[in-house]
């Protein structure tokens, strides 16, 4: 099972909340083999904040515990976020 959180790497899409949301349903449901992707545009050569805000969600990861259940991916094309709204 996914859960998936579809934004722009930007601090003001909050996506730490969906981090914080997902490691306390791991808590609650240890067992439940889900996992938390986050897909979103990053343009890591001209915007800073998606660069550092990418790193702030990996290391949440970490905090939280949930690191080996979340996926990253920057830049997906539309087929692909179709494709991901499909197996939600």
């Amino acid at each position: 099972m996914y859960f998936y959180s579809l934004n722009r790497y930007e601090r003001k899409k909050n996506i730490p909340l969906a981090l914080k949301a997902f490691a306390e349903l791991k808590k609650l449901e240890p067992k439940l083999d889900v996992k938390i992707v986050q897909a979103g545009g990053y343009d890591g050569k001209r915007v800073k904040e998606n660069v550092d805000h990418f790193n702030e969600l990996i290391q949440l990861g970490e905090e939280l515990g949930i690191s080996d259940d979340l996926v990253l991916l920057k830049n997906v094309t539309m087929s692909e976020r179709s494709q991901l709204l499909r197996h939600s």
